[in-house]
């Protein structure tokens, strides 16, 4: 009896399909697409959204072939990085073109287009992701990206067709336009992966993209935080033991929404009532939407936001912006802030009228507790507030 092992097994399919694809080389097919043409819509920006869809049929197609005649099924995620070099790889060899109106009065431009495919230089690509875990994991952020762009797409265009006046409709078609460029830039991004020197290449392009966000969340995020107004007040100061404690209600209010397109940028943001949670889970390991999202994720675990309460010379800390360890539940209560775990970022508004403070791991009531000595109780008159941005 011959007995062939699992790996002779893929040997044998790696031949088998390379002598298939020398002498097949290139893959083509047709395709068309209906795109339903919105109120600012132009020929010209509906062709280029056309043709985006009709590359993501063909890659699929021909990705769905490289996979059926190999056994590169065995890597769950091979499949969509199959797709997103596919789509890196498509040529529209001609189209044509042809503009109708449907049932409910909707301009619908009809774009056909033959595409093709260099069989052969998507199955070299595909055998140096099976070898080079470095290359796949590249691939990977970047169709995590690009279901984000094509989702955002898909709102744009959902907003597109519904009724809007002249002014939102210039900024959406704005929006598209670059939605669309980035996933071509993805596009040639791919390409990057797979030249010589393209590590070093991608590296300094990531290091001087980083360099940008870091400048962007200084910019955008941290400072207008730390513009968040503040009530703080003494409600009382009272005999407490052989001193005293001053009574000083607190509260602030956070621009979440604001401080969410921000960071929605770089990583996956959970809204709250007001507040912003991040996930550990949802941005690390090449999950979040930016080939950046786990490096500016350890970034801002190693950045902070307190509000700094002094009163008589006495001085306490209330986290506003830190990492969490989400004992609990996601930037609970009683978890305490900035214990390394960092399972969670956390931006979070304070009531004034609630009875409780985030960001500790046993209970801090509001108004919040500050003990005083008889002297500095005869001077706690004001009780001073400020924003203090905290490195750990």
């Amino acid at each position: 009896m011959l007995r062939i092992r699992k790996s002779s097994l893929c040997m044998l399919a790696s031949v088998l399909v390379f002598i298939a694809l020398s002498a097949r080389a290139e893959w083509s097919k047709s395709f068309e697409v209906g795109y339903i043409m919105g109120d600012g819509d132009n020929r010209a920006s509906a062709r280029q959204a056309a043709l985006e869809q009709i590359k993501l049929k063909a890659s699929g197609e021909a990705g769905t072939y490289i996979l059926s005649t190999t056994t590169l099924r065995e890597n769950g995620d091979l499949t969509e990085n199959i797709q997103i070099i596919g789509a890196s790889l498509v040529k529209i060899v001609e189209s044509e073109e042809s503009l109708s109106v449907n049932q409910s009065g909707q301009a619908v431009l009809l774009v056909k287009a033959t595409t093709s495919l260099d069989e052969r230089e998507l199955t070299r690509r595909v055998e140096l992701l099976q070898q080079d875990k470095e290359k796949s994991r590249q691939v990977k952020l970047l169709q995590a990206e690009n279901e984000v762009l094509r989702g955002d797409l898909a709102q744009i265009r959902n907003a597109l067709a519904a009724k809007s006046d002249s002014t939102e409709t210039a900024g959406l078609l704005s929006r598209r336009d670059s939605t669309i460029k980035r996933l071509e830039d993805n596009s040639r991004t791919i390409t990057l992966v797979f030249a010589r020197g393209a590590l070093l290449q991608m590296a300094a392009h990531s290091s001087d993209a980083y360099e940008k966000a870091m400048l962007v969340l200084d910019g955008q995020f941290f400072a207008p935080i730390m513009q968040s107004p503040v009530t703080a007040a003494i409600e009382s100061v009272e005999a407490y033991g052989d001193g005293y404690v001053a009574l000083v209600r607190v509260g602030w209010n956070v621009d979440a929404k604001r401080a969410r397109s921000v960071l929605a940028r770089y990583l996956k943001v959970t809204p709250a009532d007001g507040n912003i949670f991040i996930s550990a889970f949802e941005n690390l390991h090449g999950k979040g939407p930016n080939v950046l999202s786990e490096r500016i994720y350890q970034h801002l675990v190693e950045k902070g936001v307190d509000l700094q309460l002094q009163i008589a010379g006495k001085s306490i800390r209330l986290p506003m912006f830190y990492s969490d360890d989400g004992f609990m539940e996601g930037c609970g209560l009683y978890n305490k802030a900035r214990n390394g775990n960092a399972k969670y970022l956390c931006l979070v508004s304070q009531g004034k009228n609630s009875p409780e403070i985030r960001g500790f791991s046993s209970p801090l009531s509001n108004p919040v507790r500050i003990n005083l000595t008889r002297e500095e109780a005869e001077h706690a008159n004001v009780v001073e507030v400020s924003w203090v941005k905290v490195t750990q």
